[in-house]
């Protein structure tokens, strides 16, 4: 971890954290295209949370080959904080190449309902994550 950066404010399994990079990916896939800068702000998250980039790959082969279902699972077990930061997370995720369309908003406010996460607006989602 470099010194300058914050660490997560909230703590996951490693089994949550695979949960919220599945559910991550599918919001940087929903409009079709991939941007690098979607790819940063994944790695940049993981690291906040003390993975190294050795840790990285694992990780999201792990998320990769977990279903949909146990992801939504792990994430509804989730505590208040967690669900708060998966929400914006994903809101982030969505909007991080600075295009949001139609799909990726109804794949978040999906999810979100699904994983039985906060409402928040997409300005919220981008405050929550400035600021933690």
């Amino acid at each position: 971890m470099t010194p300058d950066l914050t660490p997560c404010p909230v703590q996951m399994s490693r089994d949550q954290l695979a949960a919220t990079v599945k559910m991550g990916l599918a919001m940087a896939v929903a409009d079709g295209v991939v941007v690098p800068e979607e790819h940063d702000y994944l790695a940049y998250e993981l690291s906040r949370f003390g993975l190294t980039t050795a840790e990285v790959t694992p990780l999201i082969d792990r998320a990769a080959d977990m279903d949909t279902d146990t992801a939504i699972r792990h994430i509804t077990a989730m505590p208040d904080d967690a669900k708060t930061y998966v929400a914006a997370f994903l809101g982030t995720m969505m909007a991080i190449d600075r295009e949001v369309d139609t799909t990726e908003l109804a794949l978040w406010q999906h999810t979100c309902r699904l994983c039985h996460l906060p409402e928040m607006t997409l300005a919220q989602a981008l405050d929550y994550m400035r600021e933690s």
